[in-house]
């Protein structure tokens, strides 16, 4: 089931939800978990659309170094990768573990509008920044 809401009905599903009121059968629990944590801990108002942080050039290269050969390899699977999904309007972003863009291909007629939505190398689309729909581990 797909659920279809306005921000302010999404804003009341999630919180229903966490707060046990609404009807849950058709949200995960992981999702759950996820809103959970984005309303108590992270203190995020699921009304509020934020833009990511974009970190500094020079921590977006300590972030790359880090993760050393990986980059590279996972860079060629990626350009492979986005040549089949080509006019697609789709991106491949690889992220570390703290949910920063280290390298992004997407499509070409795509990506001025994935930059201005902020899929871009240096995001932080962490759930603690973005909540649920960014990614992190659950």
């Amino acid at each position: 089931m797909r659920l279809r809401l306005d921000s302010q009905g999404h804003a009341r599903l999630i919180e229903s939800t966490v707060n046990g009121i609404a009807e849950a059968t058709t949200i995960g629990q992981v999702v759950r978990r996820s809103w959970s944590r984005c309303l108590s801990t992270y203190s995020l108002d699921p009304q509020q659309v934020k833009k990511p942080v974009i970190v500094e050039r020079s921590e977006l290269e300590s972030r790359c170094e880090r993760i050393g050969a990986v980059l590279p390899i996972a860079r060629v699977e990626m350009l492979g990768l986005s040549r089949q999904m080509a006019h697609t309007q789709y991106g491949i972003m690889l992220t570390d573990q703290d949910g920063v863009i280290l390298s992004y291909v997407g499509d070409p007629a795509f990506s001025m509008t994935a930059r201005r939505s902020g899929f871009r190398e240096g995001a932080i689309w962490s759930e603690q920044e973005l909540g649920t729909t960014a990614w992190a581990p659950a």
